[in-house]
This record gives C-alpha cells, structure tokens and sequence, in this order.
C-alpha cells in the first residue's frame, strides 16, 4: 500500500509539474525513473502505453556553431523539443 501511494505522489507531482489534471503512464514511468530506490525496486518493469525516456548521446548531438555551449561545443537538450 505504502509503495503504491509514493508512486502515486510522484506521479502526480509529475503530472502536475506538466500541467495536466490526470496522471497518465507517463507521468508514473517518469515518477518511477526519478526517484533512485523506485528505480531499483522497479527497473525492468515495463508500464503500458508509457513510451520511452529520453536518452540522447552527448556525441550524437549537433555541434554549435556560435558556442553558446562552449564547454563541450555541444547543443544541450533543450534544442531538441519532444
């Protein structure tokens, strides 16, 4: 009972922070991959309809021309927009 209400919070703290009033698979899957001991307990578990986190290699992004990023000439992830 105790694990189902932190998933619940966190997802609806998630929920919120996107401004949505229902909490959907995806705001529990990113609940779930936030919080580090909910991450171990549920790691390999697979939410329904959930997609899937964002995970862009630093290498595969696009260099920047004018170096707004000049510590590793790389565009951060706010350039790409999902």
């Amino acid at each position: 009972m105790v694990l189902l209400i932190e998933v619940l919070e966190l997802a609806g703290n998630e929920a919120r922070d996107k401004k949505k009033n229902r909490i959907a698979p995806r705001h529990k899957q990113l609940a779930v991959k936030i919080d580090e001991d909910l991450s171990k307990l549920l790691g390999n578990v697979t939410i329904e309809n959930s997609g899937v986190l964002i995970n862009i290699n630093q290498c595969l992004s696009p260099k920047i021309a004018d170096g707004k990023d000049k510590e590793n000439g790389f565009a951060s992830e706010e350039f790409y927009s999902f």
